[in-house]
């Protein structure tokens, strides 16, 4: 539906139905899109198939998505994902079992984006891997020298609760995979504010996972303009590893 030349796209279901990878409704190069009060889920579910399983994607390709709002949905057993994409809004969202990421930024190609992006006020439960997670998966350079760092900039992760009852979760994570070349890129201005992080007692929680990381590979640059207060992490005995990791943050 086109309403005031925005895109709504409401009330409706969507079952998965036991996909092995990939899927959802894609969509690129949008300006304007609202997806609210809708249902995505799976209802044949395998929760050790580690591969991503969507509901709705925002792809890289050609110029950036913008002005997108994603509010009011019930995502279960299924991943949100955002990428290249400005003024971006993620609130008042259930996610239920997210397999592999329950909310998801990352970058595919080189000059990517992520820039205002609010997160805000949603709620995770049981995410199989990361409940949020903005990271990057391709290089910020060709193999023929060609460099075009990408950006994360102005990102709100903000009055958000995240329930753990599994083991080995990560709750917000920021950063980039291994052997990713970064270096060119800028990752700034974020905020982490008032979330909450519970993990059941009976659960366990090590090394590598944490509440909350930050972490940029030695030589592929630093965070800066970082701004983590008033968020609760409660481990209730079963948290066998730190609550923070920062790696390489400045300001």
């Amino acid at each position: 539906e086109l309403v005031d030349e925005y895109s709504y796209l409401t009330k409706l279901g969507f079952d998965a139905n036991g996909i092995q990878q990939f899927g959802g409704i894609t969509m690129y190069n949008m300006k304007r899109v609202h997806i609210h009060d809708t249902r995505f889920y799976d209802s044949t579910s395998r929760p050790t198939i580690t591969n991503d399983r969507y509901a709705y994607v925002f792809g890289t390709g050609g110029t950036p998505s913008e002005d997108i709002t994603i509010e009011n949905n019930l995502f279960q057993d299924i991943e949100l994902e955002v990428d290249h994409s400005r003024r971006v809004k993620v609130v008042n969202n259930r996610f239920e079992r997210g397999i592999w990421l329950a909310f998801n930024w990352s970058t595919r190609s080189i000059g990517d984006v992520g820039e205002d992006f609010d997160i805000s006020d949603n709620e995770f439960f049981d995410p199989y891997g990361y409940a949020i997670t903005m990271h990057s998966e391709a290089d910020d350079e060709s193999p023929g020298g060609t460099k075009g760092g990408h950006l994360l900039n102005r990102v709100r992760i903000v009055n958000n609760k995240i329930y753990m009852n599994f083991n080995k979760k990560f709750g917000i994570n920021f950063g980039n995979t291994q052997n990713v070349k970064d270096k060119n890129s800028t990752w700034q201005n974020i905020l982490i504010e008032n979330n909450r992080i519970e993990y059941a007692p009976g659960s366990s929680v090590g090394d590598p996972f944490r509440p909350i990381n930050m972490y940029r590979h030695p030589g592929d640059g630093q965070f800066n303009n970082v701004f983590i207060r008033n968020n609760t992490v409660i481990g209730n005995g079963v948290l066998n590893t730190w609550a923070f990791t920062l790696h390489n943050l400045r300001n």
